[in-house]
């Protein structure tokens, strides 16, 4: 087991260095970079009128209703939000950790399926495709806030790790669950969910 964990270790070494440096940058500056956005603002703001007045609505959305009910935005951001924070501490870190956690993962996903999925197997090109995508500035900075975004990200790869392996009864009910988030996580990740349905459906199913 111990020799296992060590050969794993320095297979993978550049891409453990990488992750926890980019980690590490990323808990240093997680409550700095980048500043609070107004999206952010947004989503927060029904969040924290539900815990101080217990009422779910916000008076800085502009669409009619809001101030008396809040559904002007897909559900899962803000169902999130009030999960964490009912035992977070109610501060900007402690509001984008489980987002960056969320992207973390994501990254740990996508170079695992790299790797097994992978048609050339070159661990050189996988650490580079993964870095690429690691190092893109829009990639740190959206991965590092309150946005919808990171957690698409997480559902997306996880859902693409899944479909690599659908024929297995076991993977579709998983396909089920992500394709249910990504529902309600934006609209425009709906074409994707279609998608996800029609190849689970018309895969050989092997139970």
């Amino acid at each position: 087991m111990k020799n296992s964990l060590f050969a794993y270790i320095k297979k993978h070494c550049p891409f453990i260095c990488l992750l926890a440096g980019y980690a590490f940058l990323g808990i240093v500056n997680l409550d700095r970079l980048p500043i609070a956005w107004t999206d952010e603002i947004q989503h927060l703001n029904p969040v924290f009128n539900y815990f101080k007045y217990n009422h779910f609505y916000s008076k800085i959305w502009p669409n009619p209703g809001a101030n008396e009910l809040f559904a002007s935005y897909p559900p899962l951001i803000t169902n999130l939000h009030l999960t964490f924070l009912q035992f977070l501490p109610k501060t900007i870190f402690f509001t984008r950790l489980p987002f960056f956690f969320a992207n973390i993962l994501t990254l740990i996903i996508l170079y695992q399926v790299l790797q097994q999925h992978a048609a050339w197997k070159s661990r050189p090109w996988i650490f580079a495709l993964t870095t690429l995508f690691i190092l893109d500035k829009s990639v740190f900075e959206i991965g590092k806030s309150m946005r919808i975004e990171p957690w698409i990200w997480l559902f997306v790869i996880g859902g693409i790790s899944t479909i690599l392996n659908i024929e297995k009864t076991r993977n579709r009910m998983w396909l089920s669950l992500i394709a249910g988030f990504l529902l309600i996580a934006h609209i425009y990740v709906w074409p994707l969910v279609l998608f996800w349905i029609v190849v689970a459906i018309v895969l050989p199913q092997n139970k």
